[in-house]
């Protein structure tokens, strides 16, 4: 909880005499941030409850006392610690966690359980993979915070988190891992969008319907690409095409008043799974099934 106190103890039991003097050095993240001489077997070091102090703790002593600049170093075990509030990752403006090169993110977060009191100028966070990578005052009248990632590239994919700092002033080492109460796994793909042709737009129950996808500007260094038949600009299939491929064919047959809807093509140089494709191809085929 923030605002309160946090006790670890360090023992040092069966590693020395209890009478031998020592010092000993609590590491946050194999890096020295508390000494204190123990003359006996257990030392015990009191910290702030702060955002600033969440990660991985542990041990080591030694006879000589250094700067606890010069220790670096992990005990027989560590013991993970996560201080202050989180928010909660609820919703997405897109569709999916899948999301097209070029196109803008938003992450909306809103905390979980509210502490007694929030200052006006408390500061959250967006992490992507345990590490700030935006900062905004909290809106304590919404209760919630709103981050944007305008024009995602591939880099940006990564699992993302949200935390609030109770603190005024934003944290001076926004290095450290800070993990939320969830995160979300965002996958940003190159999506690129070809032409579409059917033979017929108004089919009956029980027909064959073929869509052919046509694509171009492939780059001359790929070997194959990912051909997506999206209905309603969610992808169904998926077919490879080879280098030096232009043209394929998806054939539907049996055709049901379910398969009506809007129909385009897309392709990807890495393969995604057909329904984790959101997009639209270079133009629509509206395709109605009549009993």
């Amino acid at each position: 909880m923030e605002d309160s106190d946090l006790v670890v103890k360090c023992s040092t039991f069966g590693h020395k005499d209890e009478t031998e003097v020592v010092h000993v050095y609590l590491c946050l993240d194999g890096v020295a941030v508390y000494v204190d001489k123990c003359e006996t077997y257990d030392t015990l070091f009191t910290m702030k409850s702060e955002l600033g102090n969440t990660g991985n703790y542990s041990c080591v002593f030694s006879e000589t006392q250094y700067l606890l600049s010069e220790v670096q170093g992990k005990g027989d075990n560590s013991l993970s610690i996560q201080t202050g509030f989180s928010l909660q990752t609820y919703h997405f403006h897109f569709r999916s966690s899948t999301v097209r090169e070029g196109e803008d993110v938003e992450f909306q977060c809103t905390i979980i359980r509210a502490p007694q009191k929030i200052e006006m100028t408390s500061h959250s966070y967006l992490c992507k993979n345990g590490t700030a990578v935006q900062m905004q005052v909290f809106d304590v009248n919404r209760m919630e915070a709103t981050f944007m990632i305008k024009s995602v590239i591939k880099n940006d994919t990564g699992n993302y988190s949200c935390v609030l700092d109770l603190q005024s002033k934003p944290l001076e080492n926004t290095d450290r891992k800070l993990c939320g109460n969830n995160s979300a796994f965002l996958q940003v793909n190159a999506v690129y969008p070809a032409k579409l042709f059917g033979s017929k737009s108004h089919v009956g129950k029980g027909d064959t319907l073929d869509l052919k996808c046509r694509i171009s500007g492939i780059k001359r260094s790929w070997d194959k690409v990912h051909v997506y038949i999206c209905k309603n600009g969610v992808g169904m299939r998926m077919k490879v095409l080879e280098k030096g491929e232009y043209d394929t064919s998806f054939t539907m047959k049996d055709v049901t008043k379910e398969d009506s809807g809007n129909y385009s093509c897309v392709y990807t140089r890495d393969k995604l799974v057909p329904s984790h494709v959101f997009s639209s191809g270079k133009n629509l085929v509206a395709i109605q099934v009549y009993e």
